[in-house]
């Protein structure tokens, strides 16, 4: 059965933003705003809804799967496969570069964190220097990378299958778009308790040893690229 012709305006709408979602995103700045302290009255906020957050995720993938196994099967025509078949190769090229990206950036961002913990632990700590907030602060990491990761694992399902053949095309390419988008979103927010935490420390630091700032740390990457 014939689909609507908003399948090709779709397909061409899913390059498009393959192509410009992520590096539009790299303008953000990077840099790391002046150290301040974090109210723990506002950590266990931002907890509790990086956790709901995690719960809808996992609601709208199950409601989307559920969706798509009852949604009637819609085949393209012949021509119309003909001139998807012809575009196909291209756009799983760039799926795949959007899904290493996003690998690359979820990657980064765990670097920072655990270079971070390591010498909060193997420094401070042994020296008498703790924060009071230690738990919260990670509770907080924690809670956002588990978001990450679940929509990385969704966006690699839906972009992984994406197929002219296939029942639902237009709904495959949809669900990738959705899921890329969701997880520029999760990414931003992984990357600001990242910082809340590396600030803390960093202060921290400053107070044990006076001027001196240690350790020297790299910029955590933002959602357009790898640094």
């Amino acid at each position: 059965m014939k689909i609507s012709h908003k399948f090709l305006l779709l397909i061409v709408s899913v390059v498009i933003s393959l192509v410009l979602v992520i590096p539009v995103s790299a303008q953000e700045d990077v840099s790391s705003p002046t150290p301040t302290k974090v109210r723990p009255q506002l950590i266990k906020d931002r907890i509790q809804e990086a956790r709901q957050k995690n719960i809808e995720i996992r609601e709208n993938l199950k409601a989307r799967a559920s969706e798509a196994a009852v949604r009637r099967a819609e085949k393209l025509s012949e021509a119309r496969l003909r001139i998807c078949e012809a575009r196909q190769k291209g756009i799983l090229q760039r799926i795949k570069l959007m899904l290493e990206r996003g690998l690359i950036i979820h990657r980064g961002h765990l670097r920072i964190y655990e270079r971070v913990d390591a010498y909060y632990n193997n420094k401070l700590v042994p020296d008498g220097h703790t924060l009071s907030n230690y738990s919260d602060l990670k509770a907080e990491i924690e809670a956002n990378k588990a978001n990450v990761q679940t929509l990385l694992d969704a966006a690699k399902a839906s972009g992984g299958t994406f197929d002219c053949s296939l029942d639902d095309p237009l709904g495959e390419a949809q669900a990738f778009k959705d899921d890329i988008k969701a997880l520029i979103e999760a990414n931003r927010e992984y990357k600001k308790s990242i910082h809340n935490f590396v600030k803390a420390v960093l202060g921290l630091a400053k107070e044990a040893r006076g001027a001196k700032v240690s350790p020297t740390l790299t910029p955590v990457p933002t959602e357009g690229g790898e640094g």
